[in-house]
């Protein structure tokens, strides 16, 4: 079993998570998994050969969901990779308006 994240840039509707999700995994050989705070889709599937294809079943479901979220392929370099802690934040609301501007910062690929 092959494990693979995406990312999917721009969803805010929680019930259109539930929605993305159920539709995946009603797809031939996949088990998917929403984390609607971070914005990723984990894939299960039995092998790389499936992925391009599978990848693209998933953008057309989320897209008649939410035509304006981008579909991403999670690529993270360790190296490159960055944890802050920020002590003391406990406004979800705070903490999203955070998240959005770091993620347009230039160099930032990800962030949550």
């Amino acid at each position: 079993m092959l494990k693979k994240e995406v990312i999917l840039e721009g969803l805010d509707c929680a019930n259109c998570a539930a929605k993305i999700e159920d539709e995946v995994n009603k797809l031939n050989g996949v088990k998917a998994y929403m984390n609607f705070m971070n914005k990723t889709l984990t894939l299960e599937i039995e092998s790389e050969q499936e992925y391009k294809n599978i990848l693209q079943q998933v953008k057309t479901i989320v897209h008649k969901h939410e035509p304006d979220v981008v579909v991403k392929e999670k690529s993270v370099n360790k190296s490159n990779k960055k944890v802050l802690i920020l002590e003391g934040l406990d406004c979800a609301n705070c903490a999203a308006k955070i998240e959005a501007q770091t993620s347009s910062l230039e160099g930032v690929e990800f962030a949550a």
